[in-house]
């Protein structure tokens, strides 16, 4: 069968056409959970009942091989009807963790179905699983969107909540948040909250939703972290707190990802992967991400490994209130690490 698209995917599904084995990879990994949702739902295994707990299994390659997965799909389940299984990190599995699953999946069970799902960008069909599936099942390849589709998959979830977002309201949107979908998603269900029974979205409700000035957004600050600028990047964080957003969430929305994508790219560069691939990976902008590797150069791996480990920890701090000092603070202190400002503790 050929690679499948998301949509031709979901179409399938909401006919209840389903395979016996499907193949996920990409970068738009909040689709890739959505997809195994909507199988786990035309299974009717969605009803989260004593029942379908012992028809749904979950595996990951880094901590489980191959034949655990087999066994599974060979076992009949202890209520009958259909299993589910499913498997992440399979990129992770060894060649004779492949072979013996692509072997599995020449002649399936008929009662159990398998989501494999990759950490890649795209599938590669020298790959004895991705062949495999490829040849019986449904691969699916989940690209980033472009601008275009995410404009429609903005209207269209808006819709689905009985919203009608205006023009200005889904460019801001995308502006702020870019193609990801996983964000976008948060933030359009932020904007439900704060909208209450009001249907119409507009410009200055997404302002007011996303806690942000137009002097700064988060977009802004990650770039100013990863050019380590800190008496800028302390300002914009306090424009970014005065605006109501939560510090665990500049945390985990703005700065992990910031000196996360710094570190992969180091990696990525070490193995000699071309600039241009690295951009589409990390879904940079061309425009306002042109400096990105410039900013590189001044880091090494060794110290955005630290400035994660730090981030970490401030998590703990901020979700357990351990310490004395606010949640401003820890971030501001957390910011003149990163930057060289300060010793590491």
């Amino acid at each position: 069968m050929p690679t499948l698209k998301p949509a031709q995917l979901f179409s399938r599904l909401q006919q209840k056409k389903l395979a016996l084995s499907y193949f996920f990879c990409g970068q738009e990994r909040f689709l890739i959970g959505q997809a195994a949702k909507k199988i786990q739902q035309a299974l009717g295994l969605d009803k989260k009942s004593d029942a379908d707990s012992f028809s749904i299994h979950s595996f990951r390659a880094s901590q489980q091989k191959a034949q655990e997965v087999v066994e599974a799909a060979l076992s009949p389940s202890l209520l009958g009807g259909c299993t589910l299984l499913l498997a992440e990190e399979v990129q992770r599995w060894s060649a004779a963790d492949k072979k013996l699953l692509a072997h599995y999946l020449e002649d399936p069970s008929p009662t159990t179905h398998l989501v494999l799902i990759s950490e890649e960008p795209k599938a590669d069909l020298r790959d004895p699983v991705a062949a495999a599936v490829a040849a019986l099942g449904e691969l699916v390849i989940f690209w980033p969107l472009s601008d275009s589709e995410a404009r429609s998959w903005i209207r269209e979830t808006f819709c689905a909540g009985k919203k009608r977002p205006s023009a200005s309201a889904v460019e801001l949107l995308l502006k702020e948040c870019g193609t990801d979908l996983g964000t976008l998603d948060q933030e359009i269900e932020k904007l439900a909250l704060y909208l209450g029974n009001r249907a119409e979205v507009q410009a200055q409700d997404v302002w007011a939703s996303l806690g942000t000035s137009r002097e700064v957004s988060l977009y802004d600050f990650i770039r100013t972290l990863q050019a380590q600028e800190a008496p800028r990047a302390l300002q914009q964080l306090t424009q970014l707190t005065q605006g109501q957003l939560e510090p665990v969430r500049i945390l985990s929305s703005a700065i992990f990802p910031a000196i996360q994508k710094q570190l992969k790219a180091k990696l990525w560069l070490q193995q000699k992967m071309d600039r241009e691939e690295i951009f589409k990976r990390l879904r940079l902008h061309k425009i306002y991400d042109r400096s990105f590797f410039d900013h590189l150069k001044k880091q090494d791996v060794d110290r955005l490994k630290k400035s994660l480990t730090l981030c970490l920890q401030t998590d703990v701090k901020l979700k357990t209130g351990e310490g004395t000092h606010s949640a401003l603070h820890l971030l501001q202190e957390l910011i003149l690490q990163i930057c060289g400002r300060i010793k590491w503790n």
